[in-house]
């Protein structure tokens, strides 16, 4: 994924699917200076994780 699609994902309304070897993650902050995003796992949202934003894939 490219650091402008998740930023648009971030700031969307709409429930878009995001995922991070194969889970399902939500979006929590994008960090367009490192290049990274942290995620959570939509059902575990107490572990939050951050990664590179060519790491996270979406479904199409």
């Amino acid at each position: 994924m490219e650091i402008e699609r998740a930023q648009e994902i971030f700031d969307s309304e709409a429930k878009i699917n995001v995922y991070l070897n194969g889970k399902e993650v939500w979006i929590d902050k994008v960090d367009r200076v490192n290049n990274c995003a942290s995620i959570h796992d939509v059902n575990n949202p107490n572990e939050q994780e951050t990664v590179d934003i060519t790491k996270l894939k979406e479904l199409q």
